[in-house]
């Protein structure tokens, strides 16, 4: 698809395509900050081997884009960079009918009705976590955090039970995640293979061994798989789509792929950032504290810790924009915009934009509170027909493993470290795998 001249354009950073690719990929938010800064809530960057990407922060150009016609502003098409890894039918690359469709089917396992069955597998994987973290010196905790959320996906979506079996998917599993995460590896100049002696040619043989043991799973699962089973791939395997057709193996491959990429560094990162922002703000860990203490008592209930999480969603969101490609001129937020250029909202920018949250820059739960958030001002899992399907899933993961860490230990900031932002693939993690002192209650 084509696109018009760079006039038709709203402005943006005048370096060549190169240059902004690079700082895109290697300072994404001083990029963003930059340009904001500069050119406004809406301006276009150029990154090499893409249409223009235009930029919004403004929460109304956000609900024109969020809100628009999808046969117009198909995400499926601007996220079509992650189908050698996700796959063609991954939920992700979908648009209009068919999206619509398969969001139907795959939206069920992640309704509020089944999230409460998970909360026991939260509960003991956050134990196991906590009880393996060395007291009263920095560690890394990314990394553990990681290892946490990877166990969660192996038993609440892979249904695996045995330690050997996790064991062995855990293995192949962090190599391909590993693989995935330099960002130059989205430029399809880059993905040659040269019979495996590439990064890319590495990254497809690790694929093509972790996609044998998924369907290896996917057979014997549908050879005989208890009635009461629930986790995930079991109920997709029961799952019909309006017509009564059911997924095949290949779908199945994909959605389960985009599972796993979706929710383990996403929701890693989100935990490290948020017990980052609690250890640099004692009277929120405190208070924090006190809650989790309540909530043992069987007296309290969880709506700070909620209001920790959300608020760390909004200062540290894991992903920084989401896209929707043009497939007719659009007028979004009072400009035209052309056919083939990508509208770009902002997760990052929208949830830092001064005229919508006071102090914006700092660690504030109590915003969310007493006060009704707009969903074009907060997206950290996107919004409209797009928004996450795995949101309350996360959100519910996120409290539960707060809370249980928190039972056991206090956290505070590793001395004479400065974390900062990092990209990993399209998720932004912090930089030195996070060090942080956890102290025993």
């Amino acid at each position: 698809m084509s696109f018009q001249r760079d006039a038709d354009l709203p402005p943006g950073p005048t370096e060549p395509a190169l240059v902004q690719t690079l700082q895109w990929a290697w300072q994404p938010l001083a990029y963003l900050e930059r340009a904001r800064e500069r050119f406004g809530p809406l301006w276009t960057s150029r990154l090499v081997g893409f249409p223009p990407l235009i930029h919004l922060s403004d929460p109304a150009a956000i609900r024109e884009v969020f809100g628009g016609p999808t046969e117009q502003l198909r995400a499926g098409e601007a996220n079509r960079v992650l189908e050698p890894i996700l796959g063609s039918h991954s939920l992700f690359l979908l648009d209009g009918a068919r999206h619509a469709s398969e969001r139907r089917l795959l939206v069920k396992p992640f309704q509020a009705g089944r999230l409460g069955s998970y909360q026991t597998r939260f509960r003991e994987a956050a134990l196991r976590c906590v009880e393996s973290w060395p007291l009263d010196q920095p560690f890394c905790l990314w990394p553990r955090l990681q290892a946490l959320t990877l166990d969660v996906i192996l038993e609440t979506v892979f249904g695996l039970e045995t330690k050997q079996e996790r064991e062995q998917f855990r293995r192949e599993m962090t190599a391909l995640l590993d693989g995935i995460t330099h960002p130059l590896l989205l430029l399809r100049a880059l993905q040659i293979e040269l019979r495996g002696l590439t990064p890319w040619g590495r990254l497809r043989a690790l694929q093509r061994g972790m996609d044998a043991r998924i369907h290896d799973l996917i057979a014997r699962r549908r050879a005989g798989a208890p009635a009461d089973r629930d986790d995930i791939l079991t109920l997709l395997l029961q799952a019909r789509r309006d017509d009564g057709a059911s997924l095949d193996d290949g779908e199945l491959r994909d959605e389960l792929v985009t599972l796993l990429v979706a929710g383990h560094d996403t929701v890693a990162t989100s935990l490290a950032w948020m017990f980052h922002h609690l250890a640099h703000s004692p009277d929120a860990l405190a208070r924090t504290l006190a809650e989790v203490d309540r909530m043992r008592s069987e007296v309290g209930d969880s709506s700070w810790i909620e209001a920790v999480v959300k608020e760390s969603l909004r200062l540290t969101p894991s992903l920084p924009i989401v896209a929707r490609l043009l497939e007719s001129d659009l007028t979004i937020g009072g400009v035209k915009l052309p056919r083939g250029s990508r509208a770009a909202p902002s997760i990052y920018l929208a949830h830092r934009e001064p005229r919508e949250w006071a102090e914006p820059a700092r660690f504030r739960p109590e915003r969310f509170l007493d006060s009704t958030i707009s969903p074009f001002s907060y997206l950290p899992f996107g919004g409209g027909a797009r928004r996450c399907i795995g949101m309350g899933f996360a959100l519910l993961q996120m409290r539960v493993v707060a809370a249980t860490i928190l039972e056991r230990v206090s956290v505070e900031p590793a001395p004479g470290r400065k974390i900062r932002a990092v990209r990993r693939g399209v998720v932004l993690t912090p930089s030195e795998g996070m060090p942080i002192v956890a102290r025993r209650r």
